[in-house]
């Protein structure tokens, strides 16, 4: 499997801040659908980042939910662990937050805003699936896809779409007006650091669990070719696999 670029490359920040001027510029708004934990904060401080050399105008942000209390965990333990920006906090970005109450009209309907909202798939009934369906309306206004979506997910199918053209979000058929971008901002690490970190860890016992089967099985095969002597496991559903024990490590 091909192994995905490097996050945060300086080229896709360009990218998501040209979508941004040229969506605000003509008086719209942008929804970033984020995934509460982790994608939101540095998709933020991405943000703000992008706002401090002027590559894009300083505009209101909102954000809220979980998100903000994940957020507030970062920030008490900034100065810990292998932090790129120690002492950095989340709180020091500018943001307003969310009133669900008026969700539907809040200010960056009126005014050009970033709203960063769970979740990062649309999933029904959340904040950006809730947003989504009246952005969709707005031919001025864009939506940045910056995270994986499942192909059942209402992200996928919203991101797919065409211009104009009907499509099912979520079962209704709908018509998207909007501008619709996707960066990639990847949470993940590369082929490459998932092989490091197993190298270096030389397990006795080693299960993959999150991938597609030709991904693991590829990434199963390269560590038995390494690590001979690692019992390498891809769980099958409704299979039960007995962990070894601390003192059997």
């Amino acid at each position: 499997p091909k192994a995905h670029p490097h996050r945060h490359g300086e080229e896709e920040k360009q990218n998501l801040a040209q979508f941004i001027n040229a969506i605000t510029t003509n008086g719209g708004s942008v929804l970033i659908p984020s995934f509460s934990l982790g994608k939101t904060q540095e998709i933020l401080t991405i943000l703000y980042q992008l706002m401090k050399k002027t590559t894009i105008p300083t505009l209101p942000m909102y954000t809220g939910g979980i998100s903000k209390k994940v957020s507030n965990l970062y920030d008490r333990y900034c100065y810990d662990g292998g932090r790129v920006n120690k002492g950095f906090e989340i709180a020091d970005i500018p943001q307003n937050p969310i009133n669900h109450e008026e969700l539907m009209t809040g200010p960056y309907f009126s005014t050009p805003s970033i709203v960063v909202a769970s979740s990062g798939m649309m999933n029904p009934g959340t904040t950006s699936y809730k947003l989504a369906a009246k952005w969709l309306d707005k031919g001025n206004f864009g939506i940045a896809f910056v995270g994986y979506q499942d192909e059942d997910a209402p992200g996928h199918a919203l991101l797919n779409s065409e211009h104009k053209k009907p499509f099912l979000f979520s079962g209704t058929q709908r018509t998207r007006k909007c501008q619709v971008g996707k960066f990639r901002f990847s949470a993940h690490a590369n082929r490459a650091e998932l092989v490091d970190f197993i190298l270096g860890a030389s397990p006795k016992e080693l299960y993959l669990i999150h991938g597609d089967d030709d991904a693991c099985s590829s990434l199963a095969l390269t560590v038995m070719e390494f690590l001979p002597h690692t019992k390498v496991i891809i769980p099958r559903l409704g299979k039960t696999y007995q962990l070894l024990a601390e003192n059997e490590s």
